[in-house]
């Protein structure tokens, strides 16, 4: 779903804000999925092999799918530290990683990126940085989330674009 820069999503009392990020001057709007949890296992054996309920995405990613009384179906009897945002687009889901990918031919709003990482450390890491791109993993301060992290160096460092990573999961077939 894509609405015009500067337009607001609804969302009824109760309801989360709408999640969003901008690609070339656009909003793409996001739809939290209350149906599933994901989690960054990372490089815990341990974690993966409680891991067995949910749904494997990458040799990092848990999927699960919660209970209609909003506890999971597959949790682990110790959670994994990192949870991450899951979206849906469709019948596709989109498992929203730390990482963001910059892209701006304007130097001036990568350096204006690079000092607003600089006057606080937490908020993100940069991982790669070329002419017109960089890439960034959000940090604690951010909670590890790509989406804000992204929708934030959009609105406070005047870039063209920044996407988070979104993992794409088709729905499984017939059980």
């Amino acid at each position: 779903m894509v609405a015009a820069k500067g337009s607001g999503g609804s969302a009824a009392a109760g309801d989360p804000p709408d999640a969003y990020y901008y690609a070339d001057g656009q909003r793409v709007l996001l739809q939290a999925d209350p149906h599933h949890a994901a989690y960054d296992l990372q490089d815990s054996r341990q974690q993966r092999g409680q891991a067995a309920g949910g749904r494997m995405l990458n040799a990092h990613v848990w999927l699960v799918a919660l209970n209609t009384d909003d506890s999971e179906s597959s949790m682990p009897a110790s959670p994994p530290a990192q949870r991450l945002p899951v979206f849906r687009s469709g019948a596709m889901l989109l498992v929203a990683l730390p990482e963001v990918r910059i892209e701006d031919d304007d130097p001036a709003h990568l350096l204006a990126v690079q000092h607003w990482l600089a006057a606080d450390h937490q908020r993100a890491a940069l991982l790669a940085h070329q002419p017109g791109r960089m890439t960034l993993q959000a940090g604690p301060a951010l909670a590890h989330d790509g989406v804000t992290l992204a929708r934030l160096v959009v609105e406070v460092c005047g870039v063209r674009s920044a996407s988070p990573r979104l993992l794409r999961v088709s729905p499984k077939g017939p059980d």
